[in-house]
């Protein structure tokens, strides 16, 4: 999952919310006294759809769909084609739209974010600033997180320009995402009750997937 489904499955609490986009700056094990109880709980989740979401077999024939070129990075990508999917098709997964969600996200991560790792800082600055996540919903705007994301990386890669692999299976991937997303809206609701009552020091961060 990227930010924006990362999000969208949080629930409507400001510190799930919160928590749950910090999820990718946050590793490892989480200290009783880091950070708010609510944050946590957003981080730990995030983890746990993380690691449902590569269990799932539609999931897995989207990333089977990339070419040899980019295989290697094929979940990566995938989990930014669906955050494109999602943008595009926000009303049947929301009475809000997106700006509007967005907005009220960008608040409460901008409410917390002196606690932030200083990467995440840096990173949730530039998503305001730049309404990344709006972006995501078009041709454009994908093209460019591929190219931003080709540049961060210190090795070489292949990310430059990997929206093609998208559009060249635009169909199946979509069918792929319209059977995953409502159940990833279910796993997410189970999810509440659970992490809310899961001690913190038994939650560690999935390894991270290249």
């Amino acid at each position: 999952m990227n930010y924006l489904a990362h999000i969208r499955l949080a629930g409507d609490d400001p510190e799930s919310l919160t928590g749950n986009f910090l999820g990718d700056f946050v590793k490892g094990r989480l200290a009783e006294d880091q950070y708010t109880p609510g944050i946590r709980r957003g981080i730990m989740m995030h983890r746990k759809i993380d690691a449902w979401t590569d269990s799932r077999e539609e999931f897995r024939k989207s990333a089977r769909l990339v070419s040899p070129l980019r295989r290697r990075w094929s979940r990566v990508m995938v989990d930014v084609f669906y955050d494109h999917i999602l943008a595009r098709n926000w009303g049947l997964y929301s009475d809000e739209s997106l700006e509007e969600f967005l907005d009220r996200v960008y608040g409460a991560i901008l409410e917390t974010a002196d606690v932030f790792p200083e990467r995440a800082v840096a990173a949730a600055r530039a998503m305001i600033k730049g309404r990344w996540l709006e972006k995501y919903a078009s041709p454009e705007g994908l093209a460019l997180v591929f190219e931003r994301m080709s540049t961060r990386i210190r090795r070489k890669n292949p990310l430059a320009g990997a929206e093609r692999e998208l559009f060249e299976n635009y169909d199946e991937m979509t069918r792929h995402f319209r059977e995953f997303f409502p159940e990833a809206v279910k796993y997410a609701k189970s999810l509440e009750k659970g992490v809310r009552e899961m001690p913190v020091r038994q939650v560690r961060s999935p390894e991270k997937r290249t």
